[in-house]
């Protein structure tokens, strides 16, 4: 069954809302294996992993969203 990206999304926010980062984690998990290349997305759950002070796990996100920026042509974001 295809994932409901409108649906994943929205209860990811409504964990956020509720101050349930794991759970919000786990939701923009799944975004992120439907789309790899969704940037905002990956920009998102690397904050979360700040917040969470997993370090080791928000950097590589950073990193692959600046990739992606520069890829696009956008340098200076990236």
């Amino acid at each position: 069954m295809a994932l409901n990206r409108a649906k994943t999304k929205a209860l990811a926010d409504k964990y956020l809302r509720q101050n349930k980062v794991q759970e919000a984690i786990r939701e923009l998990q799944k975004l992120i294996e439907d789309n790899p290349r969704d940037h905002s997305t990956l920009n998102q759950l690397g904050n979360l992993y700040l917040r969470t002070g997993n370090k080791e796990a928000a950097v590589p996100l950073f990193i692959k969203v600046a990739e992606i920026y520069n890829k696009q042509g956008f340098a200076l974001k990236a």
